[in-house]
């Protein structure tokens, strides 16, 4: 019983905690991802709302100070139906709780999964969302990505209804696949780089024992929602402006430390599954470098850390540069902390 009534205890204060910093961040104007703050996407977020407030639809898509690697969809909607847009802080207000709909949802979706798990426990695993600095950030400073998280955590719901229901002439069904397929759609209105979404959804809808008449359904309004963006493409040429395009020389460069910094960020993300996977984690880190089919990966991690030591040091390049606090990962902000510069840099 004591132990129980610890576990409430030490619960609610953890919830307390995460939810007190999230509200604590946006009153200092926390900047903990790097996109953020007045002199971050704020530059360019700012006039682009402008213009699709002050123009109509076609002369600001086509606007030569229209910047975005995204859809102009969030502009649109903020421009039609945001009564806080004209003000700067009155719209961060209003992001930063309408982005209360994503831990919501959140617990909604392991709901769904976890049915039989305690309530508390739900919540205590959706409060962590507060602690993501691409969440915060994206709170706080009103940019775009909470937006693809929230029809995210839509189709997932949507998905599993889609999938438990077992009435396959009823009319709720289709509701049920309208539903899916307009939210998964939308993840790449708000973000390009969630189209894996609306693919999953896509053929697991097909590969489903569901009768064909609905996955013809399913295939014309995939066809249907995706005509926007096509249209949109025709008229930049591109899946970006043109302006942007040619100002940041789009697809021209690759660089090959970004894989580093990428990767801390998924790991930061992947480590409270690691946590809870209620096995001892030192044998699992143990077990990992044991395997033989491993061998692999390490292999190609210390050549790609030899590949970036090799040009720091005899050709003095700086692919590890950390000449500014902002982005790229926890472990970048940390070594910028503790040593200013990078230590093997000449």
């Amino acid at each position: 019983m004591e132990i129980k009534n610890n576990y409430k205890y030490l619960s609610f204060i953890l919830i307390f905690l995460s939810s007190f910093s999230f509200f604590l961040g946006f009153y200092l104007d926390e900047n903990s991802a790097g996109a953020g703050s007045y002199l971050g996407d704020w530059v360019f977020l700012w006039p682009n709302l402008q213009l699709f407030i002050n123009n109509d639809l076609h002369t600001a898509i086509n606007h030569e100070n229209f910047l975005t690697n995204r859809t102009p969809l969030l502009y649109i909607l903020h421009a039609s139906l945001n009564p806080f847009a004209d003000d700067e802080i009155a719209y961060r207000e209003s992001v930063f709780f309408i982005s209360f709909v994503v831990p919501v949802l959140f617990y909604f979706c392991l709901k769904q999964k976890f049915k039989q798990k305690d309530n508390l426990l739900l919540i205590l695993i959706t409060s962590t969302i507060f602690l993501s600095p691409y969440f915060r950030t994206s709170s706080f400073w009103g940019l775009e990505e909470n937006y693809g998280l929230i029809c995210l955590l839509l189709t997932y719901l949507f998905l599993n209804f889609f999938l438990e229901n077992n009435n396959e002439y009823n009319y709720k069904i289709y509701f049920q696949l309208f539903f899916l397929i307009f939210f998964s759609s939308l993840c790449v209105y708000f973000d390009q780089k969630l189209i894996i979404i609306p693919i999953i959804s896509f053929l697991t809808i097909i590969i489903s024992k569901k009768i064909i008449r609905l996955k013809l359904f399913a295939i014309c309004l995939y066809i249907v929602f995706s005509i926007p963006y096509i249209y949109l493409i025709t008229l930049w040429g591109g899946i970006f402006p043109t302006n942007l395009t040619v100002s940041r020389n789009l697809g021209n460069q690759f660089y090959l430390e970004h894989i580093g910094y990428a990767s801390t960020i998924i790991g930061f993300y992947f480590l409270p599954f690691l946590l809870f996977k209620g096995k001892n984690l030192f044998i699992d880190i143990k077990n990992f470098f044991l395997e033989k089919k491993n061998y692999f990966l390490i292999l190609l991690f210390l050549i790609y850390i030899f590949y970036l030591l090799f040009l720091s040091i005899f050709f003095d390049q700086r692919p590890l540069n950390i000449e500014v606090s902002i982005g790229k990962g926890f472990i970048h902000k940390f070594s910028y902390i503790l040593f200013k510069d990078n230590f093997i840099i000449r």
